[in-house]
């Protein structure tokens, strides 16, 4: 009955210690990746929410700029300003009586 040898490699300190230094490096990296990977995530998500506002935003105020478009062209026409200036502020022409009559009910 032979016995048989087996040899364990040994590892010198040297090495050793470089392996645990490139791993604690290689776990840094990995765990600054991952940080600035998730920032980046969260950042795109608030300006996900940020545009979709704006862009309701922007719906708003081209409507309300058509409007005033609108608006303008009618105030430009002389016979519509009449009847708004005549019925907004009860303006009349010279030699004119403004009647207000009540409402019936």
């Amino acid at each position: 009955m032979t016995k048989k040898v087996t040899r364990r490699r040994v590892k010198s300190p040297i090495v050793r210690g470089a392996s645990i230094v490139l791993g604690v490096v290689v776990l840094a990296i990995s765990i600054l990746m991952l940080t600035k990977s998730v920032n980046e995530v969260i950042l795109t998500v608030k300006l996900n929410k940020q545009l979709s506002s704006v862009k309701s935003e922007l719906d708003g105020v081209k409507e309300k700029n058509k409007n005033l478009t609108s608006e303008k062209a009618k105030l430009e026409d002389p016979v519509y300003f009449e009847n708004y200036a005549r019925g907004t502020y009860l303006l009349s022409m010279s030699e004119e009586q403004v009647f207000i009559l009540p409402k019936g009910e």
